[in-house]
């Protein structure tokens, strides 16, 4: 049902595309209840830990395949946002981390997480977590009155549920033994879960009942990301919006990406990415001869509900400053040797090119070198070259017939790219210095890019990757692109490996695996050289919505 779903709200997608921006705010009262489902690896943190999170996204109880990008901030009492992380969902789930600096301060925080069709959800437009952070590398004030208190408590605080068993191979271990946790499902209702194995902090958050009051927006009308993640925006003139006019994403580099969208009725264009991609700038642009008195105005994607967000006054009860000093110790020679205990990142195949495999590449260093673009166009390029106009060069691709060996050349302007970057005429190639570029492609044949039929395309790769014009057009707009968060593999020592035998090892979490199978599965761990009691935790969701949360400790000894 989920996939039939996806696929009807996907050509509805087309439909708001190419609509009207009214019709597209009727179609958008049709949009199904997607909810976002969060779970953390803690509630309260020191500077220098990592919050771990996982997000499940769910429609009618049941995994929810449509959104394809979710995003997780985390907000002050300012509602200022202390970080944006933005997730590729894959099969309704994503997760990733956030290494707490030391910048930031003492106090309450919201983990926040959100769809841009999430936030259509009257019920639920976002998942929350209420999160403290202890900075003890910051001057604290306590607060004069505060409505939560970190406090010293030692008392266990398990949780027992019938959703889900947890057996170990032992209760009470050594110093870097390994552990064995048999994680058994116990109904088949279950949705989502995840594992956990951290220190059990002996501290409790006393909180005042401060709920947040979310009220529904009426005017939200954001396009839900069903394809990719949407960049979207409007261009208008003098008298109006206008339509049919040829917009362009760039976004040079190694790996480049260029989008071409054209507006409809209402002046609107929409860009789908759906292909990785690394932070960068990126410019939108258009061609100001046609239209020289536009300009672009991008939609805004920040999140919605920040202002209706209630935080917590804190004050740490003096009862924590002993564990705190030595939790301070810890984390300081855990975090010295970081370079040795990094997870792995798990970086995605970027895509090749847009126009690749067509074309002919020319290597310009398999060739005798030119001290102008012209010049080498002309002893190089055989398949493309310059034509002399008043005011300037135009750009020629020649369109060879294979059957009776013929070449032909069309008016038509070809689609210029140097490194990405879209050229709407040719001063900016044909003043390039040669010597700095690495290759030359030419697609010797007409090529539809979005709406555009171009004659052809020329793009230019220069060794560096990095061409950016000295001066944007007045009408552009320069925007930086956030990557989506990387999938990691996350640390484990091996202490079989001698490499590793002298490393301290003052690790509080043990284990993450932020999304479990949903059979009888078994887990390997490795106590760290901390003693004490350690928190076994599974939570999840069951189909009806309802979380669950079962608990168990194991004990770490001396020899």
């Amino acid at each position: 049902m989920g996939r039939i779903i996806q696929t009807t709200l996907q050509f509805c997608l087309l439909l708001i595309i190419s609509s009207s921006t009214i019709q597209a705010q009727q179609l958008a009262k049709e949009w199904p209840e997607e909810t976002v489902h969060l779970t953390s690896n803690s509630q309260t943190f020191l500077a220098g830990e990592k919050l771990l999170y996982s997000c499940v996204l769910t429609n009618n109880n049941e995994t929810s395949y449509l959104s394809k990008v979710l995003y997780v901030e985390l907000f002050d009492e300012t509602n200022t946002s202390i970080f944006k992380h933005k997730l590729q969902v894959a099969n309704g789930k994503a997760n990733s981390d956030y290494f707490i600096p030391t910048s930031l301060s003492t106090g309450h925080y919201k983990l926040v997480a959100y769809t841009m069709l999430s936030q259509y959800n009257a019920k639920q437009p976002f998942a929350e977590k209420d999160v403290y952070v202890i900075n003890t590398f910051k001057t604290y004030n306590k607060p004069e009155r505060s409505t939560a208190t970190i406090a010293y408590d030692s008392v266990v605080k398990g949780s027992k549920t019938s959703v889900v068993s947890i057996e170990t191979s032992t209760s009470t271990l050594n110093k870097r033994d390994e552990l064995t946790i048999n994680v058994m499902p116990k109904k088949d209702d279950i949705l989502f879960a995840s594992l956990s194995v951290r220190e059990d902090l002996p501290i409790k958050v006393n909180e005042d009942t401060n709920a947040d009051n979310i009220q529904p927006i009426t005017n939200y009308n954001a396009i839900p990301e069903l394809r990719g993640e949407i960049i979207s925006g409007t261009v208008s003139g003098p008298s109006g919006n206008l339509q049919d006019v040829n917009v362009s994403l760039s976004m040079p580099g190694e790996d480049f990406i260029n989008l071409q969208a054209i507006t409809n009725t209402s002046g609107k264009f929409y860009f789908v990415l759906n292909a990785p991609y690394k932070s960068q700038n990126a410019v939108v642009s258009i061609n100001e001869a046609s239209f020289p008195n536009a300009s672009i105005n991008l939609d805004d994607k920040a999140f919605k509900f920040k202002n209706q967000l209630n935080y917590n006054t804190v004050a740490v009860s003096e009862t924590v400053n002993s564990w705190l000093l030595q939790k301070s110790i810890d984390l300081q020679i855990e975090n010295a040797f970081y370079e040795a205990k990094k997870d792995t990142i798990l970086e995605p195949k970027f895509s090749d090119k847009f126009y690749e495999p067509l074309g002919e590449t020319f290597v310009l260093d398999e060739y005798t070198r030119f001290g102008t673009v012209r010049e080498t166009f002309i002893e190089v390029i055989n398949l493309a070259g310059f034509r002399k106009t008043d005011d300037g060069y135009n750009l020629l691709v020649y369109n060879y017939d294979n059957e009776d060996e013929t070449v032909s050349q069309s008016e038509e302007p070809p689609l210029i790219l140097i490194d990405g970057f879209k050229q709407y005429n040719t001063k900016a190639l044909i003043n390039l210095d040669p010597y700095t570029i690495e290759n030359i492609t030419i697609v010797p044949e007409q090529y539809r890019r979005g709406s555009q039929i171009y004659n052809g395309v020329v793009s230019v790769v220069t060794k560096e990757k990095d061409f950016y014009p000295n001066t944007l057009d007045a009408s552009a707009k320069e925007i930086t692109l956030q990557a989506l968060e990387y999938d990691k593999s996350y640390f484990t020592p091996n202490y079989k490996e001698n490499s590793e035998k002298n490393i301290p090892d003052f690790r509080a979490q043990l284990f993450w695996k932020p999304s479990i199978p949903l059979k009888p599965t078994t887990f390997k761990v490795v106590t760290a050289d901390k003693t004490g009691r350690y928190e076994i935790n599974v939570s999840g969701l069951l189909k009806n919505g309802e979380p669950f949360e079962n608990v168990i400790y194991v004990e770490v000894q001396e020899k």
